[in-house]
């Protein structure tokens, strides 16, 4: 399969939050979540080739999970040339006001 660009993964709300809850029910230790910048992931999709954004689980040396993201090609392929993204700010403590994703 080829990747577009205009594939659709939005979800309504109410699946977000539950998802969320979940995850924060079974690995109630880790972060909830992580901020990355409107210029970091717009740099990811300005490399040439990019159609889109794969996210890669991590791990810190402290166990915190972490998420690593990367621009992808339309063959699937990761753009490994140029920068990847990391070093997201944690939520908590920077979760905003608290909703049905983050609470």
């Amino acid at each position: 399969m080829a990747f577009t660009g205009h594939e659709d993964h939005t979800i309504p709300i109410e699946e977000g939050a539950a998802l969320t809850a979940e995850f924060r029910k079974k690995f109630s230790t880790q972060p909830k979540g992580y901020f990355f910048s409107k210029d970091t992931i717009q740099s990811m999709l300005d490399q040439t080739g990019s159609v889109g954004i794969r996210f890669y689980f991590g791990a810190a040396s402290d166990g915190k999970l972490k998420l690593v993201f990367v621009g992808v090609e339309s063959n699937e392929n990761d753009i490994i040339t140029e920068t990847v993204g990391d070093s997201g700010f944690l939520c908590p403590p920077n979760c905003g006001s608290t909703n049905v994703l983050n609470s």
